[in-house]
């Protein structure tokens, strides 16, 4: 290590928080999962939230493309969906 860098125990630290907190991201986006949306929005937000969570490489591939299509029609729509 150099001087002034991180220790091993400051690693160990920074791993042990970062596995902690994909654990928690984990948890929430399965409670997201589980939670009908009731408006056009509501369905809007999961289909925003499943494009910000993708690999960016990812988001080149064709079901991605469709899913961020799919996610612009719904908000210019939006005005005509019920609430």
């Amino acid at each position: 290590m150099s001087a002034g860098g991180p220790g091993a125990g400051d690693l160990l630290d920074i791993e042990a928080r970062q596995l902690e907190l994909d654990r928690s991201l984990d948890a929430l986006i399965r409670r997201i999962i589980d939670q009908p949306s009731q408006t056009c929005v509501g369905i809007a937000t999961k289909l925003a939230l499943a494009v910000e969570l993708t690999d960016p490489i990812e988001r080149a591939d064709p079901p991605w493309q469709l899913v961020q299509a799919a996610l612009n029609e719904l908000s210019t729509v939006g005005q005509t969906c019920p609430a």
